[in-house]
């Protein structure tokens, strides 16, 4: 079930992690749809750092990509948020075959503070035996409102990969800066082989709550083409996320 705007900033709020303003959907994003192959990242403009920047800066893909899996392809992006907002955005994928033909489309639900750039990632349903080529994505701001508390964090440590011949998978730990504990936190891996190669990809959500300055535990199945040999890990609110 897709969580309306309203549900989303609610649960938010009551976490004291946005403060709502009367006003919403002012970030921009990029309308473009940002194109990958699986030997190439396509990157976007990098964000503007300076404040006037920030203020009129939008919400855009970096790199977009898909890691091929004959169950379980999954398909990945990071978010450059360049606004001082908090927003939550909605990102579509579409994947091709050889000959430029849908093979099927997905969508992912973020929330990205303010001057952050996050990843999210998500599988994609595709016909049994067809091969993924390309996908893009497209991403637009479903709401926005001021960064209420831009100096808070959640980060990962302690990164593992793990894998045997039946699966692969990163675990760590999320340390978190905010003030109160967070339940059903969102965690997205981008893992890479030796050359840089993007390989493997997942995200979870994190069982239990994040307590401030307590590490919490993650584990994220991921869909990989072979072992990795480095993940990045972000984490986030979600937008069914609950503060207490």
């Amino acid at each position: 079930m897709r969580v309306t705007r309203r549900s989303a900033f609610v649960s938010l709020t009551a976490a004291a992690l946005l403060v709502l303003a009367g006003c919403s959907g002012d970030a921009p994003a990029s309308t473009d749809r940002v194109e990958s192959t699986p030997d190439e990242q396509v990157e976007s403009s990098a964000p503007a750092t300076d404040e006037a920047s920030q203020e009129t800066g939008e919400v855009a893909l970096g790199s977009v990509g898909f890691v091929a899996d004959d169950i379980l392809p999954t398909v990945y992006a990071t978010l450059v948020n360049s606004t001082l907002d908090v927003v939550m955005v909605e990102v579509n994928y579409a994947a091709y075959d050889a000959a430029g033909a849908v093979l099927g489309t997905t969508a992912s639900y973020d929330v990205i503070a303010s001057e952050t750039t996050s990843q999210t990632a998500t599988y994609i349903s595709v016909p049994d035996g067809s091969a993924i080529a390309k996908v893009d994505a497209q991403v637009t701001v479903s709401d926005s409102q001021p960064d209420a508390h831009p100096d808070i964090a959640m980060t990962a440590g302690n990164i593992t990969i793990l894998a045997d011949e039946w699966s692969t998978k990163v675990t760590g730990t999320i340390d978190s800066t905010y003030s109160q504990s967070v339940t059903n936190v969102a965690a997205a891996a981008i893992c890479t082989d030796a050359a840089g190669t993007v390989v493997a990809a997942g995200s979870t959500y994190l069982s239990g709550t994040v307590v401030p300055g307590t590490p919490a535990p993650f584990d994220i199945s991921l869909t990989a083409a072979s072992v990795p040999t480095a993940c990045t890990v972000t984490a986030g609110v979600s937008n069914i996320s609950e503060g207490s």
